[in-house]
């Protein structure tokens, strides 16, 4: 038989054993709802649903000390146009996706893809509103999510849409000419195309995103040829969103998920690529657009540090365009960028909802 001492003993140890149990259920519940935050904000940023800007963390500075002072070029604010709305002149720049493309003619018009208005607006080089065509729809001239712009020779006007999985081209008055694509993996299908450029021979290549590679089309929009697979050795794509070329052709590309940005020839042979180098002051961070001037400069937009990498031909940084801020001359998350005639450097600020205009003082 149990004496008095044990019976009280056994109830008091059922209770201790009881709360160490309740206590590391309750442990091993927190960290499994760690694993499935982590999993899921992964996920999130993995698949570009979310971005993170490290603004907060990293500083962005075209002067890294007295000897950079010579060398490095610098810009400044000019003009801005554009807030948040649906009338003339005005923008619908998702936030949450992050987009809205820009494209400069000869003549120094500037055109908007306006992503959430589905529309194209037309300005001239002060900002001031001339027109617009597109509205919501499937059609010929219709758009669903314009994403970027292309201008060719001529002037005529290339908007790739992601949700239509296409390209549509029109004249300089917005009067549609042809289509490119559909949806698919097939060559000539798109799945959520986010970018588009012409180069000097009158060629498009499409920055086909979701399906990791670039197609190339002649004038009349026909396939020619595609490259690129899944993956970050060379050659190949983490989304590949934004493309352009320079004057010998070559073809360069925003290769997003693998924070680098790839150069092959016109027919898609592997050139080089370009990655974080501190010995030369490269500092890409989520690159999701590319465009190059008159002079064979290279302009990057940083989407996580709100701002514009300026690149030699070696791809040396020239310069820091712009800061993560909300006043003239500060970003917050770029998505596209132009450079007109003059090289005045036009900038698509998506959480501003509005175009910043820099210029080069030396």
């Amino acid at each position: 038989m149990l004496d008095s001492k044990d019976k009280v003993k056994q109830p008091q140890e059922a209770r201790r054993n009881l709360k160490l149990k309740y206590f590391f259920i309750t442990i091993l519940t927190c960290l499994i709802l760690l694993v499935i935050i982590g999993l899921m904000i992964f996920f999130l940023i993995k698949n570009n649903i979310i971005t993170i800007n490290l603004n907060n963390f990293i500083q962005t500075n075209s002067i890294i000390n007295d000897s950079d002072i010579q060398t490095i070029e610098q810009y400044q604010f000019l003009s801005k146009f554009g807030s948040v709305g649906t009338g003339n002149g005005q923008f619908k720049f998702e936030v949450k996706y992050v987009a809205g493309g820009i494209g400069v003619d000869s003549k120094g018009f500037v055109y908007v893809a306006d992503w959430g208005n589905h529309r194209v607006q037309k300005f001239d080089a002060n900002g001031a509103f001339i027109k617009k065509w597109g509205i919501a729809g499937i059609g010929k001239g219709e758009f669903s999510w314009p994403l970027r712009i292309a201008i060719d020779q001529s002037d005529n006007i290339y908007v790739v849409e992601s949700a239509n999985n296409r390209v549509q081209k029109f004249d300089s008055e917005g009067r549609f000419l042809f289509s490119i694509g559909s949806f698919g993996i097939s060559q000539g299908q798109f799945t959520t195309p986010n970018g588009v450029t012409v180069d000097k021979e009158g060629f498009i290549y499409v920055a086909d995103t979701y399906n990791n590679r670039i197609q190339k089309f002649d004038s009349q929009g026909n396939f020619i040829t595609m490259w690129g697979q899944s993956g970050n050795q060379k050659g190949e794509f983490n989304k590949v969103y934004a493309v352009t070329t320079d004057s010998d052709g070559n073809v360069y590309t925003c290769d997003n998920g693998n924070n680098r940005i790839q150069i092959f020839n016109s027919d898609g042979e592997f050139i080089t690529k370009w990655i974080n180098d501190t010995s030369r002051k490269i500092r890409f961070n989520s690159p999701i657009d590319i465009a190059i001037d008159s002079q064979g400069y290279i302009y990057v937009v940083n989407l996580g540090s709100s701002n514009i990498l300026k690149l030699d031909q070696n791809g040396s940084e020239v310069a820091v365009i712009g800061k993560f801020g909300d006043g003239s001359g500060e970003l917050d998350q770029p998505y596209s960028v132009a450079i007109d005639s003059n090289n005045r450097v036009y900038v698509v600020d998506t959480n501003h909802n509005q175009i910043q205009v820099f210029e080069k003082v030396r």
